[in-house]
């Protein structure tokens, strides 16, 4: 796992478990690469309850309880790899999990995939935390599947922390920084 993305994720892990909450994922294009960055921290069982690879529209329906129509661009409607069904999977993974806190990650790691409107590289990511459901985006470039999902999922990491740190006030320990030189170290 590339450094940033264990620092976010144990960054999140850190404040999860200051506040006892609970985390779930819902992905796409990542295969599982957040759940994977998530779990390798010790302990993850305290707060990582479930996390679903939805790699099919099909799936994002029937496991996360989408609207089927969010699919069908020619009806108005963005498609798979847009703000709505990322907002949606997040939405849906925490009602299906019961959790405090859901990440989704929805778009095109490429080599192929891309369209006239959505090119390689673009990600979507959904942050559900309580009543707050934002949803962000990023352009990653022509980078290869492997280097497009990592940088998806550290991506998806920094939006969560991001989207925290908009609507919770808290007080970053001493304790998290030298945790984070320690990571850093290993």
């Amino acid at each position: 796992m590339p450094q940033d993305t264990s620092v976010h994720a144990a960054r999140l892990a850190r404040r999860l478990k200051r506040n006892g909450m609970t985390l779930s994922t819902a992905e796409s294009c990542t295969g599982g690469l957040l759940a994977s960055s998530l779990t390798d921290i010790q302990g993850a069982s305290a707060w990582f309850v479930q996390g679903w690879i939805t790699y099919s529209n099909d799936s994002k329906v029937e496991q996360l309880g989408i609207d089927r129509e969010l699919f069908v661009e020619h009806e108005g409607s963005a498609g798979a790899v847009s703000e709505e069904v990322a907002m949606a999977m997040a939405e849906g993974a925490a009602k299906k999990a019961e959790t405090d806190m859901a990440i989704s990650i929805t778009g095109i790691a490429g080599p192929t995939g891309a369209t006239e409107e959505k090119e390689i590289g673009l990600i979507w990511v959904g942050v559900n935390i309580g009543d707050t459901i934002e949803a962000r985006t990023a352009s990653f470039g022509q980078g290869d599947r492997r280097s497009n999902k990592e940088a998806f999922s550290n991506f998806a990491l920094r939006s969560a922390l991001d989207i925290w740190d908009e609507h919770f006030i808290e007080d970053e320990d001493e304790d998290e920084e030298e945790e984070e030189e320690e990571i850093e170290q290993d």
